[in-house]
């Protein structure tokens, strides 16, 4: 197995460089929905994460580990590349779309100027 550690991509590369890989690990502690996770499951490719933003979604599919130990973070990527993602691809596409967030960031934006405002 062989890990790359890969600097910037382009963004129009970005779908193409992703869905080459088995597998996206993500070790973020942010606790916020990180967008590159999205971006991994949106074009097929499983991640494992320690980011507690994810651990509904990922959880089910045994994708959210709660620790950093090398050895369970192996055995998570091992599972990763047996588990049928498909479910959660479609899931992710349809819920974390820019046609479905952009209206819901303009509606918060905007009640929050008119609270501000008020």
């Amino acid at each position: 197995t062989k890990v790359m550690l890969k600097g910037p991509v382009p963004h129009m590369q970005l779908a193409q460089f992703l869905s080459e890989n088995d597998v996206f690990l993500n070790l973020s502690t942010t606790e916020s929905m990180d967008k590159a996770v999205l971006e991994a499951l949106a074009c097929g490719v499983p991640v494992v994460t320690t980011n507690t933003a994810f651990k509904e979604l990922l959880g089910p599919y045994g994708l959210f580990v709660d620790t950093t130990d090398p050895e369970v973070l192996a055995d998570a990527i091992l599972h990763a590349r047996e588990v049928d993602i498909l479910p959660l691809v479609a899931q992710v596409r349809k819920e974390h779309s820019l046609a479905r967030l952009i209206p819901v960031i303009v509606e918060e934006l905007t009640f929050k100027i008119t609270k501000t405002l008020l």
